[in-house]
């Protein structure tokens, strides 16, 4: 469940990350990385547009990382009765030993802009395997 959230989180979060990358130039892509450098940012940079944007851009990365510790928190705490979906739907994961294969698609079709709307690439991760208790295999993943 908490890769699940986690990369939804992070597919929101790269919506503004990326757009603010492409039109500044930024390197390195990596945001620790970024906001951790002891530069002066502003050295070849003094846009005032660029001041404000990476002020936001840096704010919202604090706010993603405490969403992301939360997420991790919140995991750390089963609940008795398991795992619910959005919808108020059981989570297939919550049994460990039978459960079908999970697939979600992040940035589809109709939400895969990002906060300039240009196109993002759309992500596919499969999460989990289908186990069943009937067919059991030590089959590695392809």
């Amino acid at each position: 469940m908490s890769t699940f959230e986690a990369l939804s989180e992070t597919s929101e979060f790269a919506r503004k990350r990326v757009p603010f990358c492409k039109k500044y130039t930024i390197e390195p892509r990596a945001s620790e990385w970024y906001f951790a450098q002891k530069i002066d940012y502003l050295k070849d940079k003094v846009h005032p547009s660029f001041v404000k944007a990476r002020r936001a851009m840096k704010r919202e990365y604090e706010e993603f990382k405490v969403r992301i510790n939360g997420l991790v928190a919140k995991a750390e705490k089963v609940p008795e009765e398991g795992w619910f979906m959005q919808d108020g739907t059981p989570w297939p994961g919550n049994n460990t030993r039978d459960h079908p294969g999970m697939i979600q698609v992040f940035l589809r079709h109709s939400g895969g802009l990002d906060s300039e709307g240009n196109e993002l690439l759309r992500l596919v991760m499969c999460l989990v395997r289908s186990i069943q208790v009937s067919n059991i295999t030590r089959r590695p993943v392809l």
